[in-house]
């Protein structure tokens, strides 16, 4: 938390320290941990859940996210170390952002005891160096409003602890923006109209705003664009409210010589029958057509607008759903003036047509608590029948990849292509040559991973706690699906839902807290030599409740034999209710190498907890061939092996040839076991088994040796490029060059 008032709305950029309280998964003080603190800012903006609804108007300069400027910034605040309790403090020193408005994120991250994991929390929160903000809330959309409708808008001031301000002397001044078309010099020398935005002011009035709030009704007896601003006593502007009236009218809107047309709908959602109402704005006046379409024009209406803006209206066709476009093509009319302008225009928007007929109700609950190792009972329910999968999964896998529940109506209902072409020959038209006369001038102009580098002594690693239901049948009664949670998992479990029958879908997530009577904590390295020595750290964190919550805790461990416990705790160990404490096992690497495991056993008050921990033991040296070669004239001969192997993995071969031949069969040996799989490497294994696969002194399988070869092939084929050369790792025409491009062909000739 920060100091302060913790529920302030934005903080003041003195005096601002983060006091952080870490906790294990199951709840206990975590004491004696490193944390590391770091924020980072961006730019801010005012919203706070005590005033839904509520839009606030930041006046402070925005921050630009350069390299010139503390937005995009990342702050390191070094370490501390947490006491008994679990608490530390951070310094946050948040006078030298006082320029504008930033967003900061709080990052803390706490380590794990004896060990280099560690969790992340954050916080975000304002700064910022105002005494107060004002923000609006209107009674409808303000970015379609109908002419001659009644519009509210309620204003409300507020300052940094979010409790209701009454700043003085403000006034009321109204905005209206409207767009001309200037004549404007490009840069390659010649003139064109660009359509600019130029603004008005249309009134203005002292405007009194009371703590409990103040209304403003917004004029709506012209079409237009407009903004409403409220300034202070400096001519600040402390809220800006922009809306937009639609309807018949002028909007006096010029654009450049290709014309635009500006399309705005009610709503983003329409139903079958209902008639879908699109607000049209053009430069000038003229009929058009308008038409729903998607893979094909599925409805139309012609319409005549005798001015700028409009409003129009097509029936959604019965028979429709899902993602759909409008599609509004404009036609100059004769007697129009613009005469500057394309004499076509058009716009397109996007909608979705019976959202909810998809939809299906779906319901889930999970016990609020369950122990590791016991069945979780997980009740699901639809609205009718369908079929349905529920899965869990651990909730720290989710707060690394950001997952979020899948939407799967609003996947089905997201734009898609819009598959009609339109053709036309509007824009061919010629104004009305007395409209030309009139004029002097014209003005304007037209213009894959390795397999032979993985680690063949791989520990066992412990799966992700993830529960999968697959498919099964669901309806309005409620029933189960039964999870066993592995014994070596504590912590929060998210557990959702996802249905689908023929004609909708639905989805739901609720959670569980894992945690049993003793919460066991292992950490040892991922790999060990043989002869190495190593402390194995166990955390016990006692989750007993009752008499029996203070009871002695015995810990025990258990090796497999590739590996030796030579140092152990001497007796049972004292933890107190909603502690933990650390142990520590000394152990010995043996000269078995392969998977390794420790077990760990836990046992107070009857209570008994398994936790497994593993690790690789490998040799410290690397998979090596080492090839010997010589000759000899003597009946016998001695070839001394130079260095030490474990028996896994060994292969020791010996060839005599009366042929000096015989002294590649160790080179193709080397060739073979060659641990990099490039396009170089595959022809250079192949020539030697393609040029030595017949010589009784390499004793080779013919089989065997056509086998490879043909596996060469394939994939030096799947690496060729379209213009016949070859890539380093796959057929990209940018990966290779030209001497591999012609040592490939040579090998495969």
């Amino acid at each position: 938390k920060l100091t302060g008032n913790e529920l302030a709305g934005w903080l003041q950029p003195t005096g601002v320290k983060a006091d952080v309280s870490l906790q294990t998964l199951f709840g206990f003080p975590a004491a004696k941990r490193v944390l590391k603190a770091r924020m980072e800012l961006s730019p801010g903006n005012f919203a706070f859940a005590q005033f839904p609804d509520f839009i606030f108007h930041n006046r402070l300069p925005v921050a630009e996210e350069d390299d010139e400027s503390e937005a995009g910034q990342k702050v390191n605040l070094g370490e501390q170390t947490t006491d008994e309790t679990g608490a530390a403090q951070f310094d946050l020193a948040l006078e030298r952002f006082d320029k504008s408005c930033f967003q900061i994120s709080l990052l803390i991250e706490g380590f794990e005891a004896d060990g280099g994991r560690s969790v992340r929390s954050g916080k975000n929160f304002l700064v910022a160096a105002l005494p107060y903000v004002i923000g609006y809330k209107p009674d409808t959309k303000l970015d379609y409003l109908g002419k001659d409708t009644v519009a509210n808008v309620r204003f409300m001031a507020v300052g940094p602890d979010l409790k209701p301000f009454a700043p003085k002397d403000l006034m009321a001044r109204l905005i209206q923006i409207k767009h001309v078309s200037v004549l404007t010099k490009q840069e390659s020398g010649s003139y064109a109209y660009v359509s600019t935005q130029r603004e008005s002011m249309v009134s203005e009035a002292r405007f009194a705003l009371p703590v409990e709030g103040g209304d403003y009704v917004l004029p709506t007896n012209a079409a237009g664009d407009f903004r409403l601003e409220l300034r202070d006593t400096e001519n600040n502007v402390v809220c800006a409210t922009p809306f937009t009236v639609v309807g018949k009218g002028d909007l006096e809107r010029s654009m450049e010589r290709d014309a635009e047309l500006g399309i705005k709908l009610a709503r983003g959602t329409w139903n079958s029958g209902e008639p879908l109402e699109a607000s049209l704005s053009a430069t000038y006046t003229g009929a058009g057509l308008i038409t729903i379409e998607r893979e094909r024009v599925l409805g139309w209406q012609w319409f005549k607008a005798g001015t700028t803006a409009s409003v129009q209206h097509i029936t959604v066709p019965n028979d429709m759903e899902g993602s759909a476009y409008v599609n509004a093509s404009f036609v100059r009319a004769l007697d129009s003036k613009e005469i500057f302008t394309s004499p076509l225009s058009y716009a397109v928007d996007h909608f979705v047509a019976n959202p909810d007929k998809r939809r299906i109700e779906v319901k889930i609950d999970a016990p609020e608590k369950v122990k590791p190792g016991e069945v979780m009972k997980i009740g699901f329910q639809a609205a009718k029948p369908c079929r349905i999968v529920v899965y869990a999964v651990d909730a720290g896998i989710h707060q690394i990849s950001d997952y979020k529940l899948p939407d799967p109506l609003a996947h089905l209902n997201r734009k898609r292509a819009l598959e009609v072409e339109t053709e036309q020959l509007m824009d061919l038209i010629l104004p009305e040559f007395s409209l030309i006369a009139q004029h002097k001038a014209f003005g304007g102009d037209t213009d894959k991973p390795l397999r032979l580098n993985l680690n063949p002594f791989k520990r066992r690693n412990e799966p992700p706690v993830v529960f999968w239901s697959g498919l099964i049948a669901a309806g309005p009664e409620r029933r189960e699906v039964s999870y066993t949670v592995p014994d070596y998992f504590a912590g929060k479990l998210n557990v959702m839902a996802v249905a689908v029958a023929d004609d909708a879908v639905g989805r739901a997530e609720t959670s569980s807290i894992v945690r049993g009577p003793l919460v066991l904590t292992p950490n040892v390295p991922f790999f060990a030599a043989p002869g190495d020595e190593f402390v194995a750290s166990l955390t016990v964190a006692n989750n007993l409740e009752g008499a029996e919550a203070n009871a002695p805790i015995s810990i025990v461990a258990q090796v497999t034999p590739h590996l030796a416990v030579i140092e152990s705790p001497k007796g049972a160990v004292n933890v107190a209710a909603g502690k933990e404490d650390t142990v520590r096992f000394r152990v010995r690497v043996k000269n078995e190498l392969g998977g390794a495991e420790i077990s760990f056993k836990a046992e107070a008050a009857g209570q008994v907890v398994l936790r497994r921990a593993t690790l690789s033991v490998r040799p410290v040296a690397p998979y090596l061939t080492h090839v010997q070669s010589g000759y000899f004239r003597e009946n016998t001969h001695e070839v001394k092996i130079t260095r030490e192997m474990f028996p896994q993995y060994r292969k020791l071969h010996a060839n005599v040839s009366a042929l000096p031949l015989g002294l590649a069969r160790g080179l193709e040996s080397y060739l073979q076991e060659y641990p990099y799989g490039c396009s170089e490497q595959i022809t250079s294994r192949a020539v030697s088994r393609l040029l030595l696969a017949k010589e009784a002194d390499f004793g080779f399988d013919a089989a065997e040796s056509a086998r490879q070869l043909d596996a060469a092939f394939a994939l030096l084929r799947s690496r060729q490029h379209a213009n016949g050369g070859f890539g380093y790792w796959d057929s990209d025409a940018n990966a290779g060059m030209d001497y591999l491009c012609d040592t490939v062909p040579h090998g495969s000739a």
